[in-house]
């Protein structure tokens, strides 16, 4: 049996809510979970099938198959606590608490792991005959008109200022 974890942290929202929708999704396979939050009307969903979707990623990453996972664990945290300051009766405040949580998914892979090999191609040096150097010397020294030679400028990309004012513009061409 092989693990897959996911982490969501300090998402903005009570962990009280969060936990009523985690905690439908132990034991279910990641479709059936998937497809159940789809269609649940509460924020947490929404959350969930994100982190979900995240944790599917991972494990196709490691190399095991989705058809193959199942959640067997959705623990929620408490996270940080925002303090905010209401006004009350005569001079008096109130403490508000906007809570966040942490969410912490875990996986489980039924079938074997197969992990894939990344194979770096081999480079090929292509050598050319004398004969194609020298007419392409010869096509290169010849001049383009200079129409053609406006738009070869433009399209080429330039370092530096030029191209960073072009790329943070505000307006687009």
């Amino acid at each position: 049996m092989n693990k897959v974890e996911a982490y969501l942290k300090n998402v903005r929202i009570s962990p009280r809510k969060v936990r009523l929708v985690a905690n439908l999704l132990k034991g279910m396979t990641v479709s059936q979970a998937e497809s159940e939050l789809t269609f649940l009307p509460k924020r947490a969903s929404s959350i969930l099938i994100k982190l979900l979707r995240s944790a599917k990623a991972n494990a196709l990453q490691g190399g095991f198959g989705h058809e193959s996972l199942k959640v067997i664990d959705v623990r929620v945290d408490e996270g940080r606590k925002i303090k905010r300051y209401r006004k009350q009766a005569p001079g008096r405040v109130k403490k508000i608490f906007k809570r966040s949580s942490h969410i912490h998914m875990v996986l489980e892979s039924s079938g074997p792991a197969v992990k894939k090999h990344f194979v770096q191609p081999k480079s090929v040096e292509v050598v050319q005959p004398e004969a194609q150097i020298e007419s392409a010397k010869k096509e290169s020294s010849v001049q383009a008109p200079a129409a053609t030679r406006k738009t070869e400028s433009k399209t080429t990309l330039r370092k530096g200022r030029d191209f960073v004012k072009r790329v943070f513009r505000r307006k687009a061409i």
